[in-house]
Parts: structure tokens; sequence; C-alpha cells
């Protein structure tokens, strides 16, 4: 069984289509974790009234604050499955989605599976919509250069790596936790098909490109390579892949 985990957060506008997209998967054995981080608008209503339609709705509601991360540990370690998916709240999944993914960990007995994913800018007049492609399969020394796993397309299995949690690396909580089970020797595999369409909001694009550079110091220095001098290294081409070469492609 897969166990898809969802923090939400004041998400009434995009909420309703990510839950539909996964109760419509074709693979059925799941069961949708919902985390509330103390919505203050209709995010909670929206998902009261999937609750009573599908059993498989597990809801939870946090009385604080306290970030995605903290509540994705909340649903994992509430979790059953064997597998463990994410998807954020204003993401969604194709629905054949876990069935792929399923075949991925069945044949090949991976740690890690991802996908490639349609980045979607839906609230900007001036961007088009772009396929990131995943690779094919990454490996720790892969990771430490870019985080290429998008979370809401990634799922691993316990059985492989335990329940790992996302570690407190504020805004990159994903990629540090993805660096912790890769260096133990486990690897990820990719599936070439776009599989998620992502949403980027378009009011935290700039401040969150900065506080996603600080996070992605902050992981590198505590799961990374453990040297100082390979650590600004690889903080280096993050930096440069982001100001530059990744700009031209959007």
């Amino acid at each position: 069984m897969f166990s898809v985990i969802m923090p939400a957060f004041n998400s009434e506008q995009f909420i309703e289509k990510a839950i539909s997209s996964v109760l419509n998967q074709t693979y059925k054995n799941f069961e949708l974790i919902i985390i509330d981080d103390k919505s203050d608008d209709g995010t909670c209503n929206i998902i009261e009234k999937y609750l009573k339609e599908d059993q498989r709705i597990i809801f939870h509601k946090l009385n604080v604050n306290s970030g995605p991360a903290n509540a994705r540990n909340l649903g994992i370690k509430a979790s059953t499955g064997r597998y463990i998916a994410f998807i954020d709240s204003d993401d969604i999944w194709m629905k054949d989605k876990l069935e792929k993914q399923l075949e991925v960990f069945e044949k090949e007995e991976c740690a890690v599976c991802f996908t490639s994913y349609i980045k979607v800018f839906s609230e900007s007049n001036t961007k088009k919509d772009r396929i990131v492609q995943s690779r094919c399969s990454l490996g720790f020394n892969d990771m430490l250069w870019l985080n290429l796993i998008g979370c809401s397309t990634a799922a691993y299995d316990t059985k492989k790596c335990g329940k790992a949690l996302m570690p407190s690396v504020r805004h990159a909580e994903d990629y540090a936790m993805w660096l912790s089970i890769l260096r133990d020797g486990n690897e990820a595999l990719g599936i070439l098909e776009p599989l998620v369409r992502y949403n980027v909001r378009q009011n935290s694009e700039s401040q969150g490109k900065i506080m996603a550079a600080l996070g992605h110091w902050r992981a590198l220095n505590l799961y990374g390579s453990g040297s100082k001098i390979k650590t600004l290294i690889h903080f280096t081409y993050y930096a440069i892949w982001h100001i530059f070469i990744n700009k031209l492609k959007i």
C-alpha cells in the first residue's frame, strides 16, 4: 500500500484538484493522509467534504502552524503503507502515477522512485509551462550538485530505508531527506514521463529562491560529503545553475 502525505495550509484555491488527482489514481490501494497546518481559510471545509466521501482519507488538524516539514513528518509517523509518497496541496498527479511507480519498485527494488513533472505558472501571464525532465537514476554524488527530485513526484520504500523523516532544514527539508537516504548507498530511479503538474506560486518566487538557497546550503553542510571545500564547490554550482542556466529555460 502507498501512504500519500499531503500537508495543507490556506489551500482552498487548489486543494480540491490535488485531492481529486489522488483519489482518481488507477492504482487504488493507498491511504491519503492530509495534515492541515492551521489554515484560516476554507481549506478544512473542503477536506472534510472529501473525508465523508472516501474512507481512505485520514485527516489531522494542527493547533499551531509549524511548517510543511513537520506536517509531513506527522503524516509519515501515522502512515501504515510500505511506500511513502508526497504531494503538495496545490499540485496535481496524472492518474497513473502510483501505478507506474509501483511497477518500478517491484521490478527494480530501488529505495526512491521519482518522475519528470510539468512546471505550471498558473498565476503568470508571461511564463509558459515547461517540462522538468527527470534523470534515469540518481545516487548520492549526483544529488550533491542539485536537488533533482521533485517532492510531489517522489515516493520511497520503507523496507529499504525505514520511515525516513524530513530533517529540520527550513526550505530544503525534502532535499536533506533525499541526501540522508541516498548517502547510505540507496538508489533513486526516475520515470521520464511527466506524471505531476507542479504549480509555481507567483507570490513566493523571488523570496523563495533566496530562502531555498539558504536551505540548500544548510542541507549540504549537514548531510553532504563532509568536506567544507566540496560543500562550497557544490553550492557554487547550485547558485550558478539557478541564477544563470536555469533562468534561461523559463
